[in-house]
């Protein structure tokens, strides 16, 4: 009877092994993709930049350009694009990254419980001859 036993709880421990190293595998894909969602949007934001940079170029040297009016019915000038939603969104994804890597640690470390678990396991079936 214990021999049957231990012959499930060692298999319990290898299912749950495996179970955990699934579910890493699911956050570390999560990581991946919110990192990639950061890289995006990074790479999106410096293109804007850039644009902007180019246009600022392009412009007519200061010197010789008059001061534009700005007043409430001039609206030609086009608004530089919210760098706080910029960051707002790249906040977010960051949030979403560590909440993905957090996850991923702790499974990490449930699974080397488990490893733990199955070795003494194993090593006390071998210690006693049960196997």
């Amino acid at each position: 009877g214990s021999l049957k036993q231990l012959d499930q709880d060692i298999t319990n421990g290898q299912n749950q092994v495996h179970q955990g190293l699934q579910q890493m595998q699911k956050d570390g894909d999560a990581v991946r993709l919110s990192l990639q969602d950061i890289i995006t949007e990074l790479t999106s934001f410096d293109k804007e930049v850039k644009a902007l940079e180019s246009q600022a170029q392009m412009a007519v040297p200061v010197t010789d350009q008059p001061p534009p009016v700005v007043t409430a019915g001039n609206k030609n000038t086009a608004p530089m694009p919210s760098s706080t939603a910029v960051d707002n969104e790249i906040l977010t994804k960051l949030g979403q990254a560590e909440n993905a890597l957090i996850a991923l640690k702790q499974a990490l470390e449930k699974s080397r419980l488990f490893e733990r678990v199955v070795y003494n396991i194993n090593d006390f079936g071998h210690r006693y001859n049960l196997q």
